[in-house]
C-alpha cells in the first residue's frame, strides 16, 4: 500500500474544524496524525533571510517539504488569517 493509500484511510472527521465556509485540520493534528502511521517522517520549513515565509508581490507564502521514506513532497501555502484571506503581514 502506497504511502498516501495508508494515510487517506486514517479517520480525521473528529479533528477538522471549520474555517469560514473550508473544512479544515490545522498542522498539529495533521502531523500527529501522520506520526501515529509514519513515525520516521520529516519536516522542513523553508526559510528566506532568517524568516519562515517569503514575500512576494501577491503576498506571504510558507514552504514546507514533508518526508516519508523515499517520497517527499514540497508544497508553498499562503499566509491567511481566519477567514481565507491573505494577511497583510506576518
Amino acid at each position: 500500500m502506497s504511502v498516501f493509500q495508508k494515510l487517506t484511510e486514517v479517520d480525521i472527521s473528529k479533528l477538522a474544524e471549520r474555517k469560514g465556509k473550508y473544512d479544515y485540520l490545522s498542522w498539529a493534528h495533521a502531523v500527529r496524525e501522520m506520526l501515529k502511521v509514519y513515525p520516521e517522517a520529516t519536516w522542513r520549513v523553508h526559510e528566506y533571510d532568517n524568516q519562515p515565509y517569503m514575500e512576494t508581490s501577491t503576498g506571504f507564502y510558507v514552504k514546507v517539504t514533508v518526508g516519508i521514506g523515499d517520497v517527499c513532497r514540497t508544497q508553498i501555502h499562503p499566509v491567511l488569517d481566519n477567514k481565507n484571506k491573505p494577511i497583510a503581514k506576518p
